[in-house]
């Protein structure tokens, strides 16, 4: 069950990825960490290690039905716990981190950009998020524009 209600939120989370794809979202900027034990966050694949988190190449879409790769390291229900979360994620990791908030699901969600145009590069930089105690609950978000 709990496995069902994780798949459940995943879903709405990609799919307000894809609304704010499409249109304006508020975005903003950082604080310190809140306690994540209140905060929900899930993952969608098994691990394969590897160690170069910072890893960011640019997406260039070739052609009108483009897909890329986000990796989402957190998702909140208040701007203030996801501002908290960024701050503290800003001081352990290398990448550039945008918060974006969801008015289909009411969540304000925290990911690494810019996104990723290969899969597994995406996968590689989850991975090594995933050998930091943190971002243990990190996932990817496949979009199509």
């Amino acid at each position: 069950m709990k496995k069902l209600n994780y798949l459940f939120i995943s879903l709405l989370i990609l799919i307000s990825v894809i609304f704010y794809s499409c249109g304006g979202t508020e975005q903003t900027g950082n604080d310190n960490i809140g306690n994540q034990a209140n905060d929900s966050v899930y993952v969608f694949d098994q691990p394969v290690l590897d160690n170069n988190i910072a890893e960011q190449p640019k997406v260039t879409p070739s052609s009108r039905e483009a897909k890329y790769y986000v990796v989402q390291i957190g998702a909140f229900t208040t701007k203030d716990k996801a501002d908290k979360f960024t701050e503290e994620a800003k001081k352990l990791l290398k990448n550039k981190i945008e918060i974006s908030y969801s008015s289909d699901i009411n969540l304000y969600v925290v990911q690494l950009t810019p996104p990723y145009n290969k899969k597994e590069v995406a996968e590689k930089v989850r991975n090594n998020l995933w050998k930091i105690e943190k971002f243990k609950d990190a996932w990817i978000l496949t979009v199509t524009r």
